[in-house]
């Protein structure tokens, strides 16, 4: 049979794999019935677990990553992704003691005066002191520097709240001075077992002030550091809020 000759009728046809390559297999009609053809769709779903598997398993610390994720996915719709809510702070009232470690604080009046007595500086015009009234002991077996006590201390209320030289700083940042009620001097330290009548003194140009003040009360732990060993007073945390009266200095 030359080429382009039909073969004749009756002849035998010759069986794949017989000097012709096999038919490629159809590919599935269309559920419509028009005849048009359909491809198989991709398994997505098989790829996507094999490729998770994949990145989880290639890395080791990967496997806590997932665990973690996962936990976090499942408790979605019991609260898991809201912030804990905050245990509230004890409220002391004023005139009662605070254990605050190392010290015991008694916060009781406090009062407002441009110049509160000859021993403290004048101040710019409508600036004023606003000094806490209390006292304080130390239960420390040693002698503890003051400044322990004024980064203890936090005011919450205190409208525009100045530093020594008269800039505003942000309340957060009003660290009182500490002064013997008795004389007015500076207190630099804290004997053991010494109870002092103290003043926290503030500075504030605010023209009106409120008729309370709520200060915050932190007590340290005694403990070693982590790198030299050396003991001492460390991670001060909130133990009180204490609300005190705020009025006028009377004046003598």
């Amino acid at each position: 049979m030359t080429p382009g000759e039909a073969p004749a009728a009756g002849a035998e046809q010759p069986a794949v794999g017989e000097g012709q390559p096999a038919a490629a297999a159809p590919l599935a009609a269309d559920p419509g019935g028009d005849g048009s053809a359909t491809r198989r769709p991709p398994r997505v779903a098989g790829e996507a677990t094999s490729r998770a598997r994949t990145w989880v398993t290639a890395t080791p610390y990967r496997l806590p990553l997932a665990v973690a994720m996962v936990g976090l996915v499942l408790s979605a719709p019991f609260g898991g992704w809201r912030p804990a809510e905050s245990g509230a702070v004890p409220v002391t009232a004023a005139d009662e003691v605070v254990e605050a470690a190392p010290f015991e604080i008694t916060l009781e009046r406090a009062y407002f005066s441009p110049r509160p007595s000859e021993s403290f500086p004048a101040l710019d015009p409508g600036q004023q002191y606003v000094v806490v009234l209390g006292t304080l002991t130390s239960r420390h077996d040693a002698t503890v520097d003051a400044t322990y006590l004024t980064r203890a201390v936090a005011i919450e209320d205190l409208p525009e709240p100045i530093d020594l030289l008269g800039n505003p700083v942000e309340v957060a940042d009003a660290r009182p001075e500490l002064y013997s009620a008795q004389d007015s001097t500076s207190v630099l330290r804290v004997g053991p077992d010494l109870t002092y009548d103290i003043g926290l003194v503030y500075r504030t140009a605010a023209d009106e002030l409120p008729e309370e003040l709520t200060l915050a009360l932190s007590g340290y732990t005694w403990r070693p550091d982590a790198f030299t060993g050396e003991h001492d007073w460390r991670d001060p945390a909130v133990v009180s809020e204490v609300v005190v009266p705020l009025a006028r200095q009377e004046q003598p």
